[in-house]
């Protein structure tokens, strides 16, 4: 309130407000009167802080009706708001076609066998029954509708849930699964009261593109306790035929929004494969394998006012599919799928590649957590997770910086040392001197205060890579550890050149004193290079005690 108040061209009673505990102490009426009628004129609606479906990015779940993910659907559910459903037409498929590639076979639209009118099966595997988390698997899924109604009116006022049905076949019209058929099972279950569908979003205007591109999406608040239908998936063959046929035959009665894969910018400004020019303007919805997932494409979906769902994109732990959701956030990407989708609050690890721009899907990545890591492990470092010569881009989130160097330094400005603050993807290209070969990273919080430590070497001018070397953190040091000082991490007889980065000094004796311009004492001030010289320092490259600081 303060903060609004000082943007008012004149002064405000509040400057000078002190709270008291003298219960007799009032604010006289007119004072009331005055704030209320300030706080009234500069009021906004609440709506004008409401959060719109369209500008919402979450985590969703990845076939979250098999078992190996979830013990029950409605499991998933209590923890993300977006879950996918495989169905089937059929038990099998019969062809008489070569038998060796049944995949192809079974997403042709041949003759099929094992439907049922108005049934579909929800699995995984391209053959067989129902194989399921539903309480009554047996019912496909009309089973697991049941449960999504059940679990909505046991938890009144929930936000809404986005439902992908990911058809894994063509229409079976003749057989009594068409188009039609399909919206009449989810209406048979869940009321159309409970369902925002296409025509609630295209108003009155022409198309659902038109209506999302002025902002038609409803705020989250207005959709509680609502479900979206929409869906996904298709033929392996003419994979978006599946949805241009839906909206032929539904447009303005759909239950479901269309999501066709989209891998191109001419699919969401111009007609996705396999749609017409009419029914293009019922794509407000766009889905697409993690490869396909540029930010250039998926922010433009975004500004348009269409949504996106990204699925492929999974890493080995779910803090590393934290790490992804955060960069699919960065790209505008709504809905990010995992199979591991319940996610740490929290993550603070970058992502590096082997590729450029490998941000995009390509090439190998590795997740790199909170730490310091070398090339070999050594020196109190961890053991970087990918070969020093492979990272050629990277992926910093908010909140976190990360170093990285070809030498150990760390040293700010050093030809071949590069600071990255997050958010941010980039390259890393040959004018940080780095050439892709990284021998040390180190991944802290963006505003902690970096770390003081110096290198020191056996050998003069040992930072050339010849000879031991130890990193000294900062702190206290003495041959054997003791009078609260830590144990030196080297022999004290082995010091003959030490590397101090800018803002670190570093004190080095033959003895605990650190006695200022004694002899047997020395002291640098970073930034430097610089052998110990024995005759000067009288260390003789013998070290009894260090402090770095």
């Amino acid at each position: 309130m303060n903060n609004l108040l000082r943007l008012l061209p004149f002064p405000t009673i509040f400057e000078e407000a002190k709270y008291t505990d003298r219960p007799d102490t009032r604010v006289p009426t007119r004072v009331v009167a005055a704030c209320l009628t300030i706080l009234a004129a500069f009021a906004l609606p609440s709506s004008a802080f409401a959060q719109k479906y369209n500008q919402a990015y979450r985590v969703a779940s990845h076939n979250s009706y098999e078992g190996k993910y979830a013990r029950r659907l409605t499991d998933v559910v209590n923890v993300t708001t977006a879950i996918e459903i495989d169905i089937y037409d059929n038990t099998y498929i019969h062809t008489n076609t070569n038998r060796f590639i049944p995949f192809v076979n079974q997403q042709l639209p041949l003759a099929r066998k094992g439907g049922k009118p108005g049934y579909w099966y929800v699995r995984h595997d391209i053959k067989g029954d129902n194989y399921n988390n539903c309480a009554q698997s047996e019912k496909g899924l009309k089973g697991c509708l049941q449960d999504l109604i059940k679990w909505s009116k046991s938890h009144r006022n929930h936000e809404v849930i986005t439902v992908f049905l990911d058809k894994k076949q063509g229409w079976g019209g003749k057989d009594g699964r068409g188009p039609a058929d399909l919206d009449n099972l989810i209406t048979s279950v869940i009321p159309k009261s409970k369902i925002f569908r296409p025509a609630d979003l295209k108003g009155n205007y022409s198309s659902l593109r038109s209506a999302a591109q002025q902002g038609r999406w409803p705020d989250l608040s207005s959709l509680r306790s609502k479900f979206i239908f929409v869906l996904t998936g298709g033929m392996l063959i003419d994979h978006n035929k599946t949805h241009h046929q839906y909206v032929q035959k539904r447009e303005g009665n759909a239950i479901l929004f269309v999501a066709p894969d989209v891998d191109e910018k001419s699919d969401v400004t111009g007609t996705p494969n396999q749609f017409d020019s009419r029914t293009r303007d019922w794509v407000v919805f766009c889905n697409m394998k993690r490869d396909k997932a540029s930010p250039g494409l998926t922010a433009m979906i975004a500004n348009k006012g269409y949504i996106t769902r990204v699925w492929g994109g999974d890493g080995k732990t779910a803090t590393d599919n934290r790490t992804e959701l955060k960069l699919m956030e960065s790209f505008k990407v709504h809905f990010s799928a995992f199979y591991k989708y319940k996610l740490p609050a929290t993550s603070t690890q970058v992502i590096a590649y082997e590729d450029r721009n490998g941000w995009n899907g390509r090439g190998a990545k590795w997740h790199v957590g909170k730490g310091s890591y070398s090339y070999k492990g050594r020196g109190g470092f961890s053991k970087l997770p990918f070969d020093n010569d492979e990272v050629r881009a990277v992926f910093v989130p908010r909140g976190l910086k990360v170093y990285m160097t070809d030498d150990d330094s760390f040293q700010p400005g050093r030809h071949g040392t590069i600071t990255i603050k997050g958010p941010i993807w980039k390259n890393i290209d040959n004018r940080y001197g780095l050439a892709g070969k990284v021998s040390s990273i180190r991944v802290q919080d963006a505003n902690a205060r970096p770390q003081k430590r110096v290198t020191v070497y056996e050998d003069d001018n040992g930072w050339r890579g010849h000879g031991s070397k130890w990193h000294v953190t900062e702190g206290r040091y003495s041959y054997k550890g003791k009078g609260g000082n830590r144990k030196l991490p080297f022999p004290n007889d082995e010091i003959r050149a030490v590397d101090v980065p800018a803002g670190v000094t570093v004190e080095m004796t033959d003895k605990d004193s650190f006695k200022k311009g004694g002899k047997g004492t020395v002291r640098i001030t970073g930034p430097a290079r610089t052998n110990i010289n024995s005759k000067k320092n009288g260390l003789a490259g013998k070290v009894s005690s260090i402090r770095v600081r």
